[in-house]
């Protein structure tokens, strides 16, 4: 996607400098929507919303996408017109206010659109398209975000990151863990919630090689986790590897994760939790 966004003219999109052409992507099954309320938006509503995009006027663009994300449940069937809407071009002001209703839709059909905007040359919009693509998920946001996690910008890979992990990404786990090593801190929490057999002791291992507080985010997320909860093995050799910190940090981690750890946890693990709690007891140090 490159060049700026142009006014629209006679319903079609007049572009300064290059032309912005954003063909929508194929759609991925639907997941994690917001319900759609009981006064779900009927045609009318619909098409003056259309009407309103496509005027071009700010103020008016402004008013017709706010209620979009503050009522996203009434308003899910309004994803296909804002995405098309998208596709077509409109200035960066605008299109901001679009992912940004996009992305409280939730709809997974949204992800194609999204995905293009993850590549768009201004960096503002590429942030928040990565952090949209968290949202409505799907088979298209799995890759971008994949792709954006590689990013040359910081912030988007930071993005990516974490989006990876909202949008529930298993398959990204090694790649979080390369960004991990790389320092992008985000990537931890993401880790502990999508690590499987193979990875999740990897994350574990990295306990006291890289800095306490991003580890700290990584394992809070994987023993919070309730579904799909890592294996009880693992999970001990986490307790042992914070236990041999020695340090007050470490006390404090273990009393969080107490907090997390699921009722219905791993009989063994909760109580090495408390055994670890109370051996770091009269440490002392950071």
């Amino acid at each position: 996607m490159q060049g700026s966004l142009g006014k629209r003219a006679g319903g079609a999109l007049v572009v300064a400098a290059l032309a912005l052409v954003v063909p929508v992507a194929a759609l991925a099954a639907p997941a994690k929507a917001p319900a759609a309320g009981k006064k779900d938006k009927g045609a009318g509503e619909l098409a003056k919303l259309d009407a309103e995009l496509r005027s071009g006027e700010p103020e008016r663009v402004a008013a017709a996408l706010a209620p979009l994300t503050e009522r996203p449940a009434a308003w899910v069937k309004a994803a296909p017109i804002v995405e098309q809407w998208l596709a077509e071009g409109a200035p960066v002001a605008q299109v901001r206010l679009g992912i940004a209703a996009l992305g409280a839709l939730r709809q997974p059909s949204s992800s194609g659109v999204l995905a293009r905007y993850a590549r768009f040359r201004q960096l503002v919009v590429r942030e928040e398209a990565v952090t949209a693509l968290g949202k409505t998920g799907g088979s298209v946001a799995a890759e971008a975000l994949r792709l954006a996690l590689r990013s040359k910008d910081d912030t988007v890979r930071r993005r990516a990151a974490t989006a990876l992990g909202e949008a529930g990404v298993v398959e990204a786990a090694p790649e979080l863990l390369l960004a991990l090593d790389r320092g992008v801190e985000e990537a931890a929490p993401s880790l502990g919630l999508l690590c499987a057999a193979e990875t999740c002791p990897q994350l574990v291992e990295r306990v006291g090689k890289l800095p306490f507080p991003t580890v700290s985010r990584g394992l809070e997320a994987l023993f919070g986790r309730s579904a799909a909860p890592a294996a009880p093995a693992v999970l001990l050799q986490a307790v042992s590897a914070v236990v041999e910190l020695k340090t007050q940090a470490a006390k404090a981690l273990l009393e969080r994760l107490l907090e997390v750890f699921p009722k219905a946890g791993d009989a063994k693990v909760r109580a090495a939790l408390t055994q670890g709690v109370a051996a770091l007891g009269g440490e002392q140090g950071s």
